[in-house]
């Protein structure tokens, strides 16, 4: 009985004398972090299919963000490359592979260190996009954190205010209340009807402003429009999207009651961008949907 005490009182002896020291590089390692501030992101690339090169637009967007990578002291990259449902798992687990260590050569080209990147690929097994938009399944997901020492960035922090309306939501009003002005060809913008990203699935901010514009269009009955959709980021658009996009603007108007003998659509695919895409906002713009008078 004393041997095993013996023995239990080594074992807690050895276990403080091991935990000590960790204790102190973890609170060390703590501390440490406390002289820095971080900003991370997040965005998505595409590629053609069977390809894994990367498009000129994507090598711009690639490009601003290595340069804030290396305006911080620090940084972590983590690049995921994906396929769409085309082909055998084994081919796509190698494509997938060659556009994620594209996309972290090219970082590594750009003087991003090495051991800061980590590249991972999940071939088809992790398709985010439904079939309809399966081409946008052909990807590579860039998540980034930049460390950036204290004080290096003051930001004054502004008083919290209760929700308003925003710019592009007063843009678009703006533009609904005065359709009777706008002349018969001409077009303008809904910057606020905006979708989730490959659908046809408007984001929540497009109702008040579709109601608005239905309420135009009950008061004007004569006016007679054309809706047109645009999506973002990829140069073709094989799956029709921009014209499910638009598609799905008629259906609400029609559900509020508006004649369908007024309304037309059209889908435009990339052909008209608003924006170059080099941020995750840029490429919200894009997927958009715009109005042109047709008669009055």
């Amino acid at each position: 009985m004393k041997t095993a005490g013996k023995k239990e009182a080594t074992l807690i002896t050895a276990s403080v004398r091991i935990r000590i020291p960790f204790i102190v590089s973890v609170l060390f390692f703590f501390v440490s972090l406390q002289a820095y501030s971080q900003h991370s992101g997040r965005i998505e690339i595409y590629f053609r299919n069977d390809n894994f090169s990367l498009q000129p637009r994507s090598q711009k967007l690639l490009d601003s963000i290595a340069v804030k990578l290396k305006a911080g002291v620090a940084c972590y990259v983590k690049v995921e490359g994906h396929t769409d449902s085309k082909g055998t798992a084994k081919a796509n687990d190698i494509l997938s592979k060659n556009r994620a260590e594209t996309v972290a050569g090219f970082f590594e080209e750009k003087g991003i260190p090495k051991d800061s990147i980590v590249s991972e690929w999940w071939g088809m097994r992790k398709r985010k996009y439904r079939m309809e938009s399966d081409s946008l399944n052909r990807r590579a997901e860039i998540s980034y954190i930049i460390y950036n020492k204290l004080g290096t960035v003051v930001q004054k922090k502004e008083p919290e205010k209760k929700k308003e309306t925003t710019p592009s939501e007063k843009r678009d009003s703006i533009a609904i209340s005065k359709m009777k002005n706008v002349g018969v060809g001409e077009t303008f913008a809904m910057n606020s009807v905006q979708f989730y990203g490959g659908t046809p699935t408007l984001l929540p901010g497009a109702f008040p402003v579709l109601d608005g514009l239905a309420e135009q269009l009950i008061n004007n009955p004569t006016l007679e429009i054309s809706i047109e959709g645009h999506i973002c980021c990829y140069p073709t658009d094989e799956d029709n999207l921009s014209e499910k996009r638009a598609k799905t603007v008629y259906d609400y108007l029609v559900a509020k009651s508006i004649d369908p003998s007024r309304l037309t659509y059209k889908g435009f695919g990339h052909t008209r961008p608003l924006t170059e895409e080099r941020t995750a906002e840029e490429q919200q713009q894009n997927r958009r949907v715009e109005i042109r008078i047709t008669k009055k």
